[in-house]
């Protein structure tokens, strides 16, 4: 990865619309309240009713003393409150911690004991994470009680915590596969600048020719950065179906789900995919083709082409590292070879040697990126941070 601040390349887009992902929602309930946003196993929530609890809830932040910029862990259960606490967090201008409660008890002690939250938002007062973490561990709220204690806050307070681009959105820890979770840090305008690429080349599209309503899929597990994609479709105007993890983790099930619930729009890794094929996803009625997008892992050639020759579906190939705010490249599963595209909006992406020379075209090399979406690196590890966010070498 190279310097957040590194000159771009010619070509490429450099025009980011100002706000926050926090801004862009606000105008969608605005535009559209008694449209459904949010759909979970038991309840289905309008755009309305949607913002109205993330204002709530970023107004308890307050009453609970959380200061800008500071980190707030949430670890509810699978359930709309999940998506209106990590909305809520960015709103109150803190910083959102995601923990999984389906992670292994020590990965949870692990995410809370580093990523020190000021607090942990909870379904009940004893939580699962607050057990993992022992003594010493940060305070405990639920939602009831900070929808309680935001409701005696003014609107003015919350008003006044409008978070910037420059400010922290989240921190996301990495798996762990190459040692110890490390937790990567994103700022709103990393996060914008995800928002603002998809909308103008997946969201608005698709709205445009699907007028009665996007259902969009939530399948991914909530720790992983992949978890934003889907809700921004929120967030732009789709409606969310935060599917449960007994039905998104069941290849039939799921499968099945989309074609009761006529999904429009469905992200996942291409082995899982394979399986959803196999299982029918394709075999319900909708009135656009199934835009299906890939992501986590390489896609076959052999999917490729069954996805590329389909006109039942729409693929798109996502990649990006937890470095790099999400997706940095996109591809539209076209022809008969997989590919991983170009670089998003305020992208720049460089194929080098080991000296940080760039290869010849056709010539095998490591992937470098630069631009808008660029993590701030990993939360107090300055010295891996150094390591591997350099400075740009094609930087004018």
């Amino acid at each position: 990865s190279l310097s957040p601040n590194a000159a771009q390349a010619a070509g490429q887009d450099h025009t980011t619309p100002g706000g926050t992902v926090v801004d862009a929602f606000r105008t969608t309930a605005a535009r559209k309240p008694d449209a459904p946003a949010l759909r979970d196993a038991t309840a289905r929530t309008s755009f309305g009713q949607l913002d109205r609890r993330v204002q709530d809830l970023a107004k308890g932040l307050i009453a609970a003393g959380v200061k800008p910029g500071e980190r707030v862990a949430v670890t509810l259960p699978r359930t709309g409150d999940v998506v209106a606490a990590a909305l809520a967090v960015l709103a109150a201008g803190a910083v959102y911690l995601p923990v999984d409660l389906s992670y292994p008890q020590e990965r949870i002690r692990i995410i809370l004991d580093d990523g020190a939250p000021a607090l942990v938002i909870s379904a009940v007062e004893n939580s699962a994470a607050e057990d993992s973490a022992g003594a010493g561990a940060p305070r405990t709220v639920n939602v009831a009680d900070l929808l309680a204690a935001g409701a005696r806050v003014p609107d003015a307070a919350l008003a006044a915590r409008r978070p910037g681009a420059e400010d922290l959105a989240y921190v996301l820890y990495t798996s762990g596969s190459t040692g110890r979770p490390k937790g990567v840090t994103v700022t709103h305008g990393s996060l914008a600048n995800l928002y603002h690429h998809h909308h103008r080349t997946l969201y608005a599209p698709r709205f445009a020719v699907e007028p009665a309503g996007t259902a969009v899929a939530h399948i991914a597990g909530l720790g992983f950065d992949a978890a934003w994609d889907p809700m921004l479709w929120m967030v732009a105007g789709a409606e969310l179906h935060l599917v449960a993890d007994e039905v998104r983790r069941d290849a039939e099930s799921l499968a099945a789900y989309c074609n009761e619930h006529a999904v429009s729009v469905l992200e996942t890794t291409p082995s899982f995919a394979s399986q959803l094929l196999q299982y029918g996803l394709l075999a319900g009625t909708r009135p656009l083709p199934l835009l299906l997008a890939l992501g986590g892992e390489a896609v076959s050639p052999e999917l490729w082409r069954t996805l590329a020759a389909s006109p039942e579906v729409s693929a798109y190939n996502f990649y990006g590292p937890t470095e790099f705010t999400v997706d940095s490249v996109t591809a539209e599963v076209t022809g008969e070879a997989p590919a991983i595209g170009r670089g998003i909006a305020n992208t720049d992406t460089f194929v080098l040697d080991q000296y940080l020379a760039l290869v010849p075209p056709g010539v095998p090399g490591e992937l470098y990126l630069a631009g808008a979406g660029m993590a701030r690196g990993y939360d107090q590890r300055a010295a891996e941070t150094a390591a591997r966010f350099i400075a740009n070498p094609f930087a004018s």
